[in-house]
């Protein structure tokens, strides 16, 4: 299996953080597939990016909450 990703380390991202629109570097990125434990038969993905703002590593995203523009992400809101 072949895990393609949106963004990749090094990629700037826009995304909001402690309520306030900022410019973010990707600096790592994870996925994971799950089997749900409750039915052992649904399976779940997880696509996540870590962000650092200002030289510091700020959390671990998912793709819908970053944009590549701040038009995007005001659209958004």
């Amino acid at each position: 299996m072949k895990v393609v990703f949106t963004y990749k380390p090094g990629d700037s991202v826009w995304l909001m953080h402690k309520n306030k629109a900022v410019c973010g570097t990707v600096t790592s990125t994870w996925f994971g597939r799950f089997i749900s434990c409750v039915d052992y038969e649904t399976i779940s993905e997880n696509e996540s990016y870590y962000v650092s703002i200002e030289g510091k590593r700020a959390d671990s995203f998912e793709r819908k909450k970053l944009f590549t523009s701040k038009e995007e992400l005001l659209k958004s809101l």
